[in-house]
C-alpha cells in the first residue's frame, strides 16, 4: 500500500485553510454612528481603484487598511410631521476629510447634531450700482457680507438653507442687533448667494467701530 502520496495529501489537505487565510486581504470596519448621517469615501492614494464607498447607520462598510479621504456628507432628520428634511455636506468635511482604517479595527463616525452656526463677516467696498461704468472708489462706502453655514460634530460643514424632501427649503435670514437689541439690519439670503449676504455701508461703520 502506498502511504506516501496519501499523507502528502492529508498534509496539504490541513494546511490549506491556513494558507488561504495567510493570504486573504486585511481588512478594517468603517461604521456611522450618528442616525441619519450619510458619508460616502473613497481611497486618498492616487491609484487604480479609487471607488467610491457609501456608509450610513444603518451600513456599515468594511475596507481595506490605509488612509480614505471624504467626497460627500448628509444629514436627513424627520420632524413632528414626518417631513423629511436634508442638509448637503459642503467642501470642509472636517475629521471626514482624513480618515485611517486599519486592520480588524473599527473605525466609528460621528457628526450631525447638534448643529452649530458658524458665522463670519467681512467688510468690502460697496458693489457699484447697476449699470455704473467705473468701479467704486477705495474711499467710498462699505458693505458688509456675511458668511453663514452649519457645522456638525465632526467639523463637517453643511449649506445653509436645508431641502425639503427633494425640494429647497426656506431661505435663511440674518437679524443684526447691538447690545441694546435695536435692530440694525435685517435680511434673507437670495436664492443664486445662498450663505453670502449684503448688508448696508451703516452696518460697515457701526462694525469698524469694534475693530
Amino acid at each position: 500500500m502506498r502511504r506516501g502520496p496519501i499523507l502528502a495529501m492529508v498534509a496539504v489537505l490541513l494546511a490549506w485553510p491556513w494558507l488561504m487565510g495567510a493570504d486573504a486581504p486585511k481588512t478594517g470596519t468603517v461604521k456611522v454612528a450618528t442616525t441619519g448621517l450619510t458619508v460616502t469615501v473613497r481611497p486618498a492614494s492616487m491609484g487604480p481603484n479609487r471607488a467610491e464607498c457609501t456608509i450610513t447607520d444603518a451600513k456599515e462598510a468594511t475596507l481595506r487598511p490605509g488612509r480614505y479621504e471624504a467626497v460627500s456628507v448628509r444629514y436627513t432628520v424627520k420632524d413632528d410631521k414626518g417631513q423629511t428634511w436634508v442638509l448637503n455636506g459642503e467642501k470642509d468635511f472636517g475629521s471626514f476629510a482624513g480618515l485611517e482604517v486599519t486592520a480588524d479595527n473599527t473605525t466609528t463616525l460621528e457628526g450631525g447634531p447638534p448643529l452649530a452656526p458658524k458665522i463670519t463677516a467681512e467688510i468690502q467696498q460697496a458693489r457699484p450700482t447697476k449699470g455704473a461704468v467705473r468701479a467704486p472708489e477705495a474711499g467710498g462706502p462699505k458693505m458688509v457680507m456675511v458668511y453663514y453655514r452649519l457645522e456638525g460634530r465632526a467639523g463637517e460643514t453643511y449649506e445653509p438653507r436645508a431641502m425639503r424632501g427633494v425640494a429647497p427649503g426656506p431661505l435663511p435670514a440674518v437679524r443684526i442687533v447691538d447690545e441694546a437689541g435695536k435692530v440694525l439690519s435685517e435680511g434673507r439670503y437670495s436664492p443664486g448667494r445662498v450663505g453670502a449676504l449684503a448688508m448696508p455701508s451703516a452696518i460697515a461703520e457701526w462694525i469698524q467701530g469694534f475693530a
